[in-house]
């Protein structure tokens, strides 16, 4: 799954891996704002997404 998060410093891709949606899937669709730990992953200068780890309701 990948999602788009923004706040006001910008956007940053979250990929969701099923392992981690299994876990997190019900916060993911029923909280409106969200905490995701992950590792970032870099590709080039400007393509940065995170990877989750956890995702917890804000």
């Amino acid at each position: 799954m990948f999602v788009t998060m923004e706040d006001e410093t910008g956007v940053v891709e979250v990929v969701i891996f099923s392992n981690v949606y299994d876990k997190y899937g019900r916060v993911i669709y029923e909280s409106p704002g969200l905490i995701v730990e992950g590792k970032l992953s870099r590709q080039g200068k400007r393509d940065i997404a995170v990877l989750a780890d956890r995702v917890t309701a804000l």
